[in-house]
């Protein structure tokens, strides 16, 4: 959650003390499934983390089903599960 320059978080709890609500994560679609994978075991625990730090409440994982404009799901359009359906799921648990 903290870059190298600038953390965010911090930046946003101090000026306006409000919880902190992510409404849009997910991976890239260039990432191959092993780098998604990686980025979902980094960034689910530090969002987990941050709750105390920075009031973060929660965040949703954009997006659920594959569409028409591109593979973004964790499921296939068909609803199928994606390897990193499985991912999110061990990271959101292994974080509570």
């Amino acid at each position: 959650m903290t870059g190298t320059n600038y953390n965010v978080l911090k930046s946003l709890h101090d000026a306006y003390n409000l919880p902190i609500m992510f409404t849009e994560i997910g991976v890239n679609t260039d990432f191959t499934t092993a780098q998604a994978q990686t980025y979902i075991n980094k960034t689910i625990p530090e969002l987990v983390a941050a709750k105390a730090t920075y009031n973060v409440i929660g965040f949703n994982w954009y997006e659920l089903y594959d569409d028409p404009t591109g593979p973004y799901g964790i499921l296939t359009s068909n609803a199928s599960q994606k390897p990193i359906y499985a991912t999110i799921k061990q990271a959101v648990a292994a974080s509570q």
